[in-house]
């Protein structure tokens, strides 16, 4: 019984997406879209890296298309990550009508 609870609950805490497990993470604000920094150490944990590059916490990413994502950096590596409200110009990668 253990052991299927157990399984359960993992199976289940990896059907979320990246950007659903930082929202919780994060609690940004309803209102404003401001969240509290998550340190790097917080983020690995919950399977939140940066192995592909942040692919997650990209700006063209389905975070960064509904917040201002801040990338907080000491010297080349990245040690936190915050939303910074909501994106007022939605990103997109439109063709221009004169190209169609």
């Amino acid at each position: 019984m253990y052991i299927s609870s157990v399984y359960d609950y993992f199976s289940s805490r990896n059907k979320k997406t990246k950007p659903d497990r930082f929202l919780e993470l994060a609690k940004p604000d309803k209102e404003t879209g401001f969240s509290k920094p998550v340190p790097i150490e917080i983020l690995k944990k919950h399977g939140l890296g940066f192995g592909n590059g942040g692919d997650w916490c990209r700006d063209d990413s389905s975070l960064g298309k509904k917040y201002n994502i801040e990338r907080i950096k000491k010297g080349r590596g990245i040690v936190a990550v915050k939303l910074n409200g909501f994106r007022k110009n939605p990103i997109g990668k439109n063709i221009p009508s004169d190209i169609q």
